[in-house]
């Protein structure tokens, strides 16, 4: 088992900035443990769950996926921040992991068609321009 992390290194380990990982922790994502501290704070530590669960954020967010629509994948899981390695992820979850990797690739690709055709009217319009007498 490995020892939790400070957010500090959390940040280091997954390449990611500590207002990050406060953004996370606001929009109910990750939940880390508080612990009071010498000075009077609360110190932030993610465990390994936590861990798992920023790593499952990661590839779902790289993949062009919703926050909202990961916090409700991966609050799918039993247990507060229960987050099993994917590799032993149920068929379920696997499947709507699959479902949810399928919708964002329709939207993103509806998203595509709409930057495409603004990217015309662009370039029609820089036509016109320089049609136009000086």
């Amino acid at each position: 088992m490995q020892e939790p992390l400070s957010i500090g290194q959390m940040a280091e380990k997954y390449e990611v900035t500590t207002r990050l990982l406060h953004f996370y922790e606001a929009k109910g994502l990750l939940n880390p443990e508080r612990v009071d501290n010498p000075a009077g704070y609360q110190d932030r530590l993610y465990d390994e769950m936590q861990q798992r669960r920023l790593e499952v954020i990661q590839k779902f967010t790289r993949a062009g996926v919703r926050l909202n629509d990961v916090r409700k994948f991966t609050d799918s899981f039993p247990g507060a921040a229960s987050m099993p390695n994917p590799g032993h992820w149920s068929e379920e979850a696997q499947g709507a992991a699959f479902a949810l990797l399928m919708n964002t690739r329709k939207r993103l690709r509806s998203e595509e068609k709409k930057i495409a055709d603004q990217l015309g009217e662009t370039r029609n319009f820089r036509e016109l321009l320089n049609l136009m007498p000086d």
